[in-house]
């Protein structure tokens, strides 16, 4: 992790950046694995040590990112080279070795915030697997929804999406492309509707992203109901279901 993407990621966490800066670390996560790793290793970080220790850690890794000339780090500065020479995965070796010896050094921990549980938790799907079953069976207009899906013109592809009420792969999708312009009301009216009606082949995945809708739109209470609905059943959500509620 560099030092430029440490400081960002910790202001995102600490929500002190812009609303065009928290806009750009989240298409950030989207469309690049390592930096959403790292922004979940920080996570981990803050999870893994007391509230009051926090501040500490956050410096002295800081320091290290930062000071090249201290003798006293001259062992691991010829070791790792975070400009120049380390690959991110040693990186992230050290940093899960912080994390390791925080979790030994300090008993207690925080939870992490609605927003931060949705931030690990969601995963946008690709429709392509989807789209080939409707190039056989559906009109133009919807495969050219499907591209525009693709393509992550989510609004233009939810104008044609709201036009087939009936299909529940569609209306899934349409539950998707809200999440992915932070219409999260939105999204979670599409997924109750789907809902409403057991017997299709979304119910189960509509119900997780449910859950996830309403941690974005701080209705803990209601997530908390469906991820037990989740941690309960045979979902392949299951153990996800599970981490998320010992958080709340």
């Amino acid at each position: 992790m560099t030092s430029s993407n440490f400081e960002i990621i910790e202001r995102d966490i600490n929500g002190e950046l812009s609303k065009e800066e928290a806009k750009w670390v989240k298409n950030r996560i989207k469309t690049n694995f390592q930096f959403a790793e790292e922004y979940k290793l920080q996570l981990e970080i803050d999870e893994a040590i007391s509230e009051n220790e926090i501040i500490d850690l956050r410096e002295n890794l800081k320091n290290i990112f930062e000071q090249k000339t201290d003798s006293k780090r001259g062992i691991i500065r010829r070791m790792i080279s975070f400009d120049d020479y380390v690959r991110p995965a040693v990186a992230a070796a050290v940093l899960v070795a912080l994390v390791i010896a925080g979790i030994l050094l300090f008993s207690t921990s925080k939870n992490y915030t609605n927003n931060q549980l949705f931030t690990m938790n969601y995963e946008s799907i690709s429709a392509i697997s989807n789209t080939r079953s409707v190039n056989n069976n559906s009109d133009q207009l919807m495969k050219n929804a499907f591209q525009l899906y693709e393509q992550k013109q989510f609004i233009e592809a939810i104008e044609i999406f709201k036009n087939y009420e009936s299909d529940k792969l569609v209306q899934f999708f349409l539950g998707i492309s809200y999440i992915e312009i932070d219409q999260y009301q939105n999204a979670s009216f599409v997924f109750s509707n789907i809902l409403n009606d057991n017997n299709n082949l979304f119910t189960e995945e509509s119900r997780w992203y449910l859950g996830l809708c309403y941690l974005k739109l701080n209705q803990t209470q209601k997530a908390k109901d469906i991820f037990n609905k989740i941690a309960n059943s045979n979902s392949i959500n299951k153990i996800k279901a599970e981490k998320i509620l010992k958080s709340l």
